[in-house]
């Protein structure tokens, strides 16, 4: 058995919030252990530990269905249409909040959705402030030559 993958796949499910730092820990022992020659027998958690935690079945859930998901690169017919619906005022920043905040979007597109929503209020930000101090700079100037 590949206790470096298992080790590897025990990470991305801690940092995807799927188990708990607790379970993360007590897993890679477990992990470790084999390595060492220790226990010859996976540890799994109890199904009686499982059942006192209220959030347990939507835990289960969620590895399950983290385990079942395959995540596919996004194709580059995906990033053509993906830049033409960019290029739509209006519907871009609509279908950036629907691909960054969406459930169904691959991790990658919404990373990318996220990141260029970040940008987006940065720019704006940086724009206004250019306004402002444009603006100022063309009001102190008509107000000094009013023949201007």
């Amino acid at each position: 058995m590949d206790y470096t993958s298992e080790l590897k796949k025990l990470h991305e499910l801690k940092e995807k919030n799927i188990i708990s730092e607790d379970e993360y820990n007590d897993q890679k022992e477990s992990i470790l252990s084999k390595i060492k020659g220790g226990e010859k027998k996976q540890q799994e958690v109890s199904t009686s530990t499982l059942t006192a935690d209220p959030n347990a079945k939507s835990k289960r859930e969620k590895l399950m269905e983290y385990e079942t998901t395959q995540y596919k690169p996004v194709s580059i017919g995906d990033w053509i249409i993906t830049y033409l619906i960019m290029m739509i005022p209006l519907i871009n920043i609509i279908m950036l909040f629907v691909w960054g905040l969406g459930s169904n979007t691959q991790p990658s597109k919404a990373n990318w959705a996220k990141a260029t929503l970040i940008w987006f209020v940065i720019a704006f930000v940086i724009a206004i402030v250019i306004s402002v101090v444009f603006g100022a700079a063309i009001a102190i100037i008509a107000s000094e030559h009013p023949d201007f």
